[in-house]
């Protein structure tokens, strides 16, 4: 694992992409550009909300995991609502929890006391991810937002780090 760079940005947008096509992991159905991405790593993310790549052996990105802003109040300035994405061939291979187990080691150093994750409901390889990484259940919005012409629930997640 390391921290995400310009040079990963056509990574970042093919395996983002991947998440849209496949309808688990976001409500994004609109592909971005790497453009688009590249703003998101630039604006979105600084010295304390990072972006980190996963790497195989061979060099190639696998998936990418990020700390986010939860909400921009200063109470909430210890918590990150984190993106975990893994490249759809490496799914199902651990790589998920590897980076849930550097991001919590990361995130602590970084001063965070709580990371949150909202998942799809229907989602269950990513939430049986969640849970053996230390996540618990707190919550589910249901009908949280229309999808594909569907309302869909939303599980919320989260691991004290203290």
């Amino acid at each position: 694992m390391r921290a995400a760079t310009y040079q990963d940005v056509p990574a970042l947008t093919e395996i983002f992409n991947q998440g849209i096509e496949d309808g688990n992991a976001t409500f994004e159905t609109v592909p971005r550009t790497p453009l688009q991405r590249q703003h998101w790593l630039e604006l979105l993310h600084d010295r304390r909300f990072r972006v980190y790549v996963a790497l195989a052996e061979t060099g190639e990105t696998v998936g990418y995991i990020a700390l986010n802003r939860f909400t921009a109040r200063e109470c909430h300035s210890g918590i990150s609502e984190i993106s975990v994405y893994v490249r759809r061939e490496c799914r199902n291979q651990k790589v998920g929890q590897q980076m849930l187990s550097f991001l919590s080691e990361e995130a602590k150093k970084l001063g965070f006391h709580k990371l949150v994750i909202n998942v799809f409901a229907k989602n269950k390889i990513a939430i049986r991810s969640y849970r053996n990484s230390g996540f618990r259940k707190v919550g589910v919005w249901e009908k949280h937002a229309l999808y594909h012409g569907e309302y869909a629930d939303m599980l919320l997640m989260e691991k004290l780090l203290l």
